[in-house]
Formats: structure tokens, C-alpha cells, sequence
């Protein structure tokens, strides 16, 4: 085989293969799908989580409604095409707490004797 032949059945076998890889995602479309992803479950509410893709990695801010609701969404994220990683900013809504119990009114102390005024005192005051 010549070196031309060489050559050219060399450029093709690289060509295939470099056109077998597919293309990266750019990140808006990772956003995009990660997002569609997120608002398919039902149980996360995706209202309240942002989405954002740099160089593949995303990251979820908001609140969710549990610790359950965290994981999902991450996992959700993760199995999108073209997700390198997540960073999992979620945090979890506090629960409303039971109102503290009432506690009983607090009654004034017990009268206690009379304090009689304190007598005069025997000095004069100085005069000017």
C-alpha cells in the first residue's frame, strides 16, 4: 500500500470515529432538560428550584419540601444527558413548629404587710 493510500485510510478511520462521538451539550440545553426533568415529578416542587450549567455541572438553589425531595432532584439532575456532576445547593423547608403550650398566667405576688412611712427625721436642714 502506498503512503497516499496510508494516509487517506488513515483520515478516514479518524474521521469516523471523531464523528461517532456526539457533540457536547451546551449547557442552556442541560439547564433546559434538567428543568423539564424536575417538573415531570410530581412530588418536588420545581416552582422553587433554580437551575443553572456551567461546563456541564449544575447547581440546584431553592427550597424543597424535604430531605426526600433533595436527593430526587439531584438525582434527577444527574442522569440528565451531558451532566458532568450536581452541586446540590437545595435546602430543606423548616417544618412549622407546634405553638408552644400556653403557660399560666402569672399571678401577682401575695400582698404583703404595709410598709408605714419612715418617721422624720430629727436633723434640721441647714439653712442658708
Amino acid at each position: 500500500m502506498s503512503r497516499t493510500h496510508r494516509a487517506l485510510a488513515l483520515a478516514i478511520a479518524l474521521g469516523s470515529f471523531v464523528a461517532c462521538r456526539p457533540a457536547p451539550r451546551s449547557d442552556a440545553l442541560i439547564a433546559s432538560d434538567v428543568k423539564e426533568e424536575l417538573r415531570g415529578e410530581e412530588t418536588l416542587a420545581a416552582d422553587t428550584i433554580s437551575v443553572r450549567a456551567v461546563d456541564g455541572v449544575v447547581t440546584l438553589q431553592g427550597v424543597v419540601p424535604s430531605d426526600d425531595s433533595r436527593r430526587r432532584a439531584e438525582e434527577i439532575a444527574g442522569d440528565v444527558s451531558g451532566v458532568k456532576s450536581v452541586a446540590n445547593r437545595l435546602e430543606v423547608a423548616a417544618r412549622p413548629s407546634a405553638p408552644a403550650p400556653m403557660s399560666p398566667p402569672v399571678s401577682a405576688p401575695p400582698p404583703s404587710e404595709p410598709v408605714a412611712p419612715a418617721p422624720p427625721s430629727d436633723a434640721a436642714p441647714d439653712a442658708p
